[in-house]
């Protein structure tokens, strides 16, 4: 689920720029995503699928914004 830091009560905003490590714009949108981690290494097997899990999740991230010109890259950077 994404968020928009615009919406965020002041407390809270605190403290996910504390957790990103930076302050966050107003025109910004984060996302935050619990994750189990196991006590002791995990298998290949089941790091294999926690990576497909993260693929498949920041494409479907990927897919909710439009592509951009070279253009509109060139003037953002």
């Amino acid at each position: 689920m994404l968020h928009r830091v615009r919406d965020l009560p002041v407390e809270a905003r605190g403290v996910v720029d504390h957790l990103i490590g930076r302050h966050l714009a107003d025109n910004e949108m984060f996302s935050i995503r619990p994750m189990r981690v196991q006590k002791e290494g995990a298998s290949a097997t089941a790091a294999l699928e926690a990576a497909n899990q993260l693929e498949a999740y920041f494409a479907e991230i990927d897919g909710q914004h439009s592509p951009i010109s070279p253009e509109q890259a060139e003037a953002a950077v």
